[in-house]
């Protein structure tokens, strides 16, 4: 079991990781489900406000979850930029064609834990304190069976827990039998608080290669209409420096931009794109190159083995939340992929275009592809052991 939100959580990323573990679970041999998990009208509400207010208010609990007047106060206060038009319909329908997707919601969630044999949270940022408070279901609080909770490259955001978060952590992660994550800065969290080892997989996005993806997401009519070279943009968070740089670039190069964003600004320009999934796995597949703030669009530049820079907002680095893109090119060997406001564009243009070893980078993924999978393999294997030994488990 997976999940991804409804309403306010929703890119690409997030909805092709959940995929990607569905198809990895059913390549071993075991039946899997999608939760589309709805949170209900408050905490929803809830979802919306910026994550420095819901950390203040975390210790207000439930209590801030039902007392409607305060919390529509600081609703008002929120200053996120607005989804890109039409985007979550399009993802509401990509969610509607999977077979094994069931829609819950706060309530409904419960009825399902005696329907399951076994909960994976993950991956993705499934556990970020900003995103999971104040309702906890991404962390299995509604799974009564310790048995049935595991993880896979589940991820934290940051690469330190804040304090008033560690005590609910500490208790809900101590249940899980099976801890993974996506980087070494959550097995550092997951040890500091109940000193246990997670295990380090791959996002599940990374788990197939250029090839399996184009059989899983087959779109010879978007090939055929990409042709031609371009430049693919992706802001999974509004970002003037981006598409600044994009722009810039395309100056230098002579190349046209194709733009997605996964919510818009005043920069973005008005012919920026929003795809169904499909498409932008396409897309990805049939850039030049690609700029982009996103984790997912950087896993799929080197699934694609494209020339790619990800572009880092003044002050994330500071903020931790850089944990997951660095991990991920430390691991494959190319961090200096990573580019600033700092930066001149002609530095950035020369680095975009500057050529990446796949042959090391490949060599050093298909080593984590494998551990990653022997993980995942070993977990469910473990799990569905039980009812060998203990049919009624």
């Amino acid at each position: 079991m997976t999940y991804f939100s409804k309403k306010g959580g929703g890119n690409y990323g997030a909805i092709l990781q959940a995929v990607a573990l569905l198809k990895a679970v059913e390549i071993l041999g075991h039946e899997g489900c999608l939760i589309d998990y709805r949170y209900n009208s408050m905490r929803q509400m809830l979802m919306f406000i910026p994550a420095r207010i819901r950390i203040r208010l975390c210790r207000m609990d439930d209590y801030y979850i039902y007392n409607l007047p305060e919390a529509v106060k600081v609703f008002f206060t929120r200053n996120e930029s607005p989804v890109a038009e039409g985007l979550e319909e399009i993802f509401d329908e990509f969610k509607a064609e999977l077979d094994s997707t069931i829609p819950v919601n706060y309530k409904s969630i419960k009825k399902i834990n005696e329907q399951m044999d076994f909960f994976i949270s993950g991956s993705d940022q499934v556990w970020s304190c900003t995103k999971v408070f104040p309702d906890y279901s991404f962390l299995l609080d509604f799974v009564s069976d310790n048995n049935k909770k595991g993880s896979y490259a589940a991820s934290f955001g940051v690469s330190e827990l804040p304090d008033v978060f560690k005590q609910k952590y500490k208790e809900l992660l101590s249940q899980y039998r099976f801890l993974s994550v996506r980087e070494n800065s959550g097995n550092e969290i997951i040890e500091k608080l109940i000193g246990k080892k997670a295990r380090v997989c791959l996002d599940p996005t990374l788990l197939f290669n250029y090839e399996e993806w184009i059989k899983i997401c087959p779109g010879q009519k978007y090939d055929n209409e990409l042709s031609g070279e371009y430049i693919l943009v992706y802001t999974v968070s509004y970002s003037e420096y981006v598409i600044k740089t994009a722009q810039e670039i395309s100056k230098l190069t002579g190349l046209p931009l194709r733009v997605v964003t996964v919510r818009t600004g005043n920069c973005v320009p008005k012919d920026s794109e929003c795809p169904e999934p499909v498409r932008w796995i396409h897309m990805i597949k049939n850039a030049s190159y690609i700029i982009t703030n996103s984790f997912h669009a950087v896993a799929f530049s080197v699934n694609f083995s494209k020339h790619f820079i990800f572009e880092v907002n003044p002050g994330e680095a500071a903020s931790g939340t850089m944990s997951r893109i660095n991990d991920l090119l430390a691991t494959l060997g190319i961090t200096n992929r990573v580019v600033n406001s700092g930066m001149d564009f002609t530095e950035k243009c020369d680095l975009l275009k500057a050529d990446i070893d796949y042959t090391s980078v490949m060599k050093k993924l298909d080593h984590e592809r494998k551990e990653s999978w022997e993980y995942l393999k070993n977990m469910l294997d473990t799990r569905m052991s039980d009812f060998c030994v203990n049919p009624e488990n």
